[in-house]
């Protein structure tokens, strides 16, 4: 999912290091029934987080009920600051590789294929009558690879989105009822909602005097927090891996950080931090992102585009919230953020692995996923849950919110830290040296990213050369 893991507080970073979680002990009481030698064990690797693990737990709990003979011994690990692919790592040095697991650090799915460690799952789901229900194709295809192999079951989708603040919306009609702004839009399809429109509005907000939960303050128009930043060239109408079939073989040669649309499209964002002031300083945003938080949280930005967590982290914050489409530049594509169970291609117990799997994404388990943890299930079909649930903390209808994610995932790429490999090495590159540098102001971007192009591409090569 996301590289710096902005779904978690950076408090977590300091929890518990490699903990197995059992399920509650009755549990396993049924266990006894069986001679030891019968009892298969699956570790299931995932990292923590306060409101995954309470579900995870669950899971473990309700799958070793029904399946008495199969145990699931679930471990954690931190994620922030590369916590969970050093465990993993240690774990898979240790000869005690995790049977199931999801790209939950800076490694992606790319990176776990590229090493030769992922199972083809396509005969397991043949043999066990998976089914993928109403998934789209181009997700379950995420994972399939030119061999015909299946190499990654989805289990959660998310898009991006534009979110804002509906209390400084509200304000701002109040103060000019003969011009107000209307809420943006859902329909991803419609061109009348431009970058422009977009800006325009973010102009009439910024700057007001507005009250939050910590007091009066400054609403600021809009902020860019998109990760990671290639949707920045998508939505200009570029591509910084150009050269066919890059995401395929999540190798690509060379990055083009040069194209003038994208340049100008970094420089517009550089600009709204630093001569329109449409956005909080970027040392301010950075600050808050170093959290593990999100600035729009706070309450004091009109709009602003990040990824579909925004749902999760703006749950609870104590003003009044929706979310639309991005708006159209050259393009509105969006980034998706596709997170799939694996299995170690070495596992002991591949059907039991197949079994566990068809549990965690069965209707019953999405339905208590989206109660618990409040992320978007890959498969349609169980999103009526999702839809009840957010049109409640939202006030949009259902119709609108199934309008958004469908359009989301209609004009959407999944991310490139689960397509790349090594992406996290070309992102830690990227973010201090490329964008950075044009975000505080001290470069322009056309500067910032050209000076970028030679590093990055020789990152790109020495992975071309290590497959």
């Amino acid at each position: 999912m996301r590289l710096h893991a902005r779904k978690t507080t950076a408090a977590l970073a300091t929890a518990a290091l490699l903990v197995p979680v059992l399920a509650a002990p009755g549990a396993y009481a049924s266990h006894t029934t069986k001679p030891a030698r019968d009892q298969v064990t699956l570790l299931w690797f995932m990292r923590i987080n306060g409101q995954e693990n309470p579900w995870e737990r669950a899971e473990v709990a309700g799958f070793q009920k029904l399946n008495p003979g199969i145990k699931i011994n679930l471990v954690l690990a931190p994620n922030p600051n590369g916590g969970f692919d050093t465990k993993f790592n240690q774990l898979h040095q240790a000869g005690t590789t995790p049977d199931i697991w999801s790209h939950l650090g800076q490694d992606g799915f790319a990176d776990y294929f590229h090493r030769g460690l992922l199972l083809n799952l396509k005969p397991l789901i043949q043999s066990s009558g998976y089914s993928f229900g109403s998934t789209p194709t181009n997700l379950v295809n995420t994972y399939a690879k030119p061999d015909g192999g299946i190499y990654g079951i989805p289990s959660i989708t998310l898009g991006s989105y534009l979110y804002y603040n509906k209390d400084i919306f509200d304000a701002y009609n109040a103060a000019h009822p003969s011009a107000k702004l209307a809420y943006p839009p859902v329909n991803w399809d419609d061109k009348t909602w431009t970058y422009a429109k977009m800006l325009d509005m973010a102009k009439k907000m910024n700057g007001m005097s507005i009250k939050t939960s910590s007091g009066t303050s400054k609403a600021w128009g809009f902020v860019d927090t998109q990760f990671p930043y290639m949707p920045f060239a998508w939505q200009a109408g570029s591509e910084m891996f150009n050269q066919s079939g890059s995401y395929a073989t999540g190798t690509p040669s060379k990055i083009n950080l040069t194209d003038p649309k994208t340049v100008k499209m970094v420089q517009s964002i550089a600009d709204e931090f630093n001569v329109s002031k449409l956005s909080p300083p970027y040392s301010k945003v950075q600050g808050i992102q170093n959290t593990g938080a999100e600035p729009f949280q706070f309450g004091d930005i009109a709009m602003g585009i990040t990824g579909g967590w925004g749902f999760r982290s703006f749950k609870d914050v104590k003003f009044h919230w929706a979310a639309a489409a991005i708006p159209w530049s050259a393009a509105n594509t969006d980034v998706l953020f596709t997170d799939p169970y694996m299995v170690f291609k070495g596992t002991k117990h591949p059907k039991e692995a197949m079994q566990f799997i068809k549990y965690l994404t069965n209707s019953d388990s999405m339905a208590s996923y989206i109660k618990g943890v409040g992320f978007t299930p890959s498969n349609p079909g169980f999103l009526g849950s999702w839809y009840s649930q957010y049109s409640k903390i939202t006030g949009m209808p259902i119709k609108d919110l199934t309008n958004l994610v469908a359009g989301a995932r209609k004009y959407g790429k999944e991310s490139p830290n689960h397509l790349i490999v090594n992406f996290s090495a070309i992102h830690n590159f990227m973010k201090p040296n490329c964008i950075e540098p044009a975000f505080f102001g001290h470069r322009t971007a056309a500067a910032a990213l050209s000076a970028c192009v030679a590093p990055i591409d020789a990152i790109l090569q020495q992975n071309s050369s290590t497959q």
